[in-house]
């Protein structure tokens, strides 16, 4: 890869983290949404097994309380889990239009060249004096102008 879009991709990434929403509301709503998550599953764990949902439980639990009485405690947690998921979300925008791109459009593309299609016209034609369509043009009349939606 070239230096120089390594070094632009590693700011972009870094002014992304750097710009992470840590407002009270935004730290409030990453509480309940997060402990509300680990509650339900550990509520989940604790009636089907019993043994580890009772810690998981207890976690939903802390982070929801945190979330209401003092939410400012939940900003490194924040941070921890918003970098993680702008990481993420990078790495994974990648693997998903490269998986799209060779699953999709590469069998496509691998298709029309062996049926010989071209479908934008693109082959070179040495007799051809020019490789401009001629536009047939209709002559429009003065209703056709009234509804064009």
């Amino acid at each position: 890869m070239d230096e120089r879009i390594s070094v632009r991709l590693d700011c972009m990434l870094k002014e992304e983290i750097k710009n992470i929403d840590n407002s009270p509301k935004t730290l409030r709503n990453f509480g309940i949404t997060i402990g509300g998550v680990m509650l339900l599953i550990g509520l989940w764990g604790m009636y089907s097994s019993g043994g580890w949902g009772i810690w998981l439980a207890g976690g939903g639990a802390l982070l929801i309380a945190f979330a209401f009485i003092a939410s400012a405690f939940l900003k490194p947690l924040n941070l921890i889990w918003m970098t993680l998921a702008i990481i993420m979300g990078w790495f994974m925008t990648r693997f998903i239009l490269g998986a799209l791109y060779y699953l999709v459009l590469t069998p496509i593309g691998l298709f029309l060249r062996i049926s010989g299609k071209d479908l934008l016209h693109a082959k070179a034609n040495p007799a051809a004096a020019t490789y401009w369509k001629k536009r047939e043009y209709a002559i429009k009349q003065p209703s056709d102008y009234e509804k064009q939606f």
